[in-house]
């Protein structure tokens, strides 16, 4: 997504504004950005060390197919719709105000293509890293991920409404508008137009994250909202008296579809008032403790960031000492592994998180090293800890993802399992 978005806006400066090719040079950049991510994606399905690879496995095969199709289907619906919408807002915009109005609506798109690329590169973020964090039970994370995606959506949205007030005629000109009288009939219809950038820009953010905590219906919801209400508000308009007024349909869809969707907002969070308003990302358990650390990939680093570990562990709300000494022991096994083998020098960093909710102690490890799978048994006697550190934990996960090594462990205060000391 970074590699697309960051194409396509290079070569619409460079193909609008320098090669003066309008909405044309809009269109060639849209397809050169995502060719670019294309060669990108081939070039990691090629390597051999890759995160991900294509598997089919056909008795389920259904299944999943239905459960794709059910978490891809209010994106289909916005994709479906906006190409319907697209047909019948041209037929109205021709016929209200003829090719000056199509030149405007050619312009609005261009400018909704490139809030769509910002906003969808930040949503795709939130929904890759989010998930990561949703499934470590981070919501302190997820919180502070949707806030800076939130922040330089609305950055973003606030420039391009200024610039849309302050001088909408530069949007014009920038798209090949020639004649004083092109100039600034689309600058007084883009100044009404911008309006909508900070509520449409938020609608397309949000539905990822609802998608992501399971809100499937507000999803749908804020999917259509937009539209249901733009095409009618056009049709309205465009028999008024100023056909121009056609233009307040774009801002009243984006806040109207705001104001649709936000009593369903406020009931969620009226019935789980333990969520964040607006996001409605779960508050972290007031049970949750939680150690956080970055140490430099050296043994001395770990040395100093094991006496931290073990005052942490020492403070648990937990009263087995085999327990305790076996996080210090695993956290400390794997620690040092990653030193000794992950070929990454002390420029490089291991992320340490360990984590106590009120029945468990999670622990995980994060570096982007060589790829090494900790808990496929090996007997050999280099492994011997790591075989330790697999029998003295309840479970061990290991995921490699966006070129990073993490590893979860997880002990149940209570289980009986946690006899064991060295």
């Amino acid at each position: 997504m970074a590699i697309s978005v960051s194409v396509n806006i290079v070569f619409n400066i460079f193909l609008v504004a320098v090669c003066k090719l309008g909405i044309a040079g809009s269109a060639l950049a849209s397809v050169i950005g995502n060719m670019a991510s294309i060669v990108f994606l081939v070039r990691c399905m090629s390597r051999n060390n890759k995160s991900y690879h294509f598997k089919v496995h056909v008795p389920n095969a259904i299944g999943i197919l239905g459960s794709n199709v059910k978490n891809g289907l209010a994106m289909m619906m916005t994709t479906v719709l906006t190409s319907v919408c697209i047909i019948y807002m041209n037929s109205m915009v021709v016929q209200s105000l003829g090719a000056n109005g199509m030149f405007v609506m050619s312009i609005t798109g261009g400018l909704m293509g490139i809030c769509s690329l910002l906003t969808t590169g930040a949503s795709q973020a939130f929904t890759s890293v989010g998930g990561m964090l949703f499934g470590q039970n981070d919501f302190q994370g997820m919180r502070m991920l949707f806030s800076k995606c939130v922040m330089i959506i609305l950055l973003a949205a606030l420039f391009m409404t200024l610039v849309g007030q302050v001088w909408p005629e530069g949007f014009a000109i920038l798209y090949g508008a020639k004649t004083p009288e092109l100039i600034t009939f689309s600058g007084r219809s883009l100044r009404i137009i911008t309006f909508m950038f900070v509520p449409f820009m938020l609608m397309v953010m949000m539905p990822p994250v609802y998608q992501l905590l399971g809100y499937m219906k507000l999803v749908g919801l804020m999917s259509v909202s937009f539209f249901v209400i733009l095409l009618p508000a056009m049709s309205l308009l465009s028999k008024s008296d100023n056909p121009e007024n056609i233009w307040f349909a774009f801002p009243l869809a984006a806040w109207g579809g705001v104001v649709l969707c936000m009593p369903v907002l406020l009931f969620i969070h009226w019935q789980k008032p333990d969520t964040m308003p607006l996001a409605l990302i779960p508050n972290p358990s007031p049970y949750h403790r939680m150690l956080d650390i970055s140490i430099p990939a050296s043994q001395d680093s770990v040395n100093k960031a094991m006496e931290e570990v073990v005052r942490f562990v020492e403070s648990l709300d937990v009263n087995s000492r085999f327990l305790k000494n076996n996080i210090e022991l695993c956290t400390e096994e794997l620690l040092e592994n990653i030193v000794q083998h992950s070929g990454i020098s002390s420029s490089h960093y291991i992320d340490l998180r360990i984590t106590e909710t009120d029945t468990s102690i999670l622990v995980m490890l994060k570096d982007d090293g060589l790829q090494f799978d900790p808990t496929i048994q090996n007997c050999s006697s280099t492994n011997l800890g790591l075989m330790l550190a697999r029998s003295f934990s309840n479970k061990m996960e290991y995921k490699y993802m966006y070129s990073l090594n993490m590893t979860f462990m997880e002990w149940n205060k209570e289980d009986s399992k946690n006899k064991y000391v060295l």
